[in-house]
């Protein structure tokens, strides 16, 4: 098996960053959910709320973040000091985070057509994955839903594809890692894994959400509910959730890069929640 994408998504919510190679660190691909957009109640905007935060783009520099907008663009610095820090609202945790300026505020919420803060990550006060997500000594994430890293292999896409009208694609699902050479939905049964000189953990499953059924480029709703229709025929877990992709927290950091070799180093005997 061997990685074949790896992508970020800087800013959360909005579309993704691809690159040969990533470091790793202990809340996932460095810059991945580095950054997220709040509303007035100091609660993320993703894509389930406003679509529109797909339609934001961005690129790496040495020292910020461009993101682009319709042929606008605007920087978000790597770091913000002497600044208050709050709490943001991601789903039923608390992270904590730096407003940027009132400048970038006022941009994105001009582009949102609503009132809007951008945040970034105070490492100061990291979050901490909860226990009930895999999370265990103190282990970190950014500012991503539940865990630091999303894996998906495209065995399993072409599985779900194959079952589809219209096809969709692997950025309907905004994992942060595509393997190849694996089953479809090996993934499931995966307990720790190496990816080139890195280690992950395997801890649960991922949870599907409306926000598969967004197209990308159109950012409009599929009118069918697809995919997420069809995966709910055959990918229930025990829990009664629809699931694609695998959750993971790295144990050993290092740098990941397009064509690292992927081994597990451990698996359970049977599936997980199937």
């Amino acid at each position: 098996m061997k990685v074949t994408d790896l992508t970020i998504y800087p800013i959360k919510s909005t579309s993704g960053l691809y690159a040969d190679y990533f470091e790793l660190t202990k809340t996932g691909l460095k810059f991945d959910r580095h950054w997220v957009i709040v509303d007035e109640n100091n609660a993320a905007i993703t894509g389930r709320k406003n679509t529109q935060t797909l339609s934001f783009s961005s690129k790496l520099f040495s020292d910020h973040l461009l993101v682009r907008h319709q042929g606008d663009s605007i920087k978000l610095p790597f770091e913000v000091v002497d600044q208050q820090s709050i709490g943001i609202k991601i789903f039923s945790s608390i992270a904590n985070g730096i407003e940027i300026s009132d400048e970038v505020n006022s941009w994105f919420s001009d582009r949102l057509k609503q009132a809007c803060r951008v945040v970034i990550l105070d490492p100061s006060k990291p979050r901490e994955v909860q226990e009930i997500h895999g999370g265990k000594n103190q282990e970190i994430v950014g500012f991503a839903d539940m865990n630091p890293i999303l894996l998906i292999s495209e065995a399993s896409l072409e599985d779900l594809n194959a079952r589809l009208e219209n096809p969709v694609s692997m950025r309907n699902f905004r994992p942060n890692i595509v393997v190849k050479g694996c089953d479809s939905f090996e993934e499931d049964i995966w307990k720790r894994i190496k990816i080139g000189e890195c280690e992950f953990r395997v801890v649960q499953k991922c949870e599907r959400c409306v926000f598969t059924t967004i197209d990308p480029d159109t950012l409009e709703k599929n009118k069918k509910a697809e995919p997420l229709r069809t995966l709910a025929n055959y990918r229930r877990t025990s829990g009664n959730d629809v699931a694609f992709g695998v959750h993971m927290i790295p144990e050993k950091l290092g740098t990941i890069r397009l064509g690292d070799q992927v081994e597990v180093i451990a698996e359970p005997a049977t599936s997980l929640g199937f």
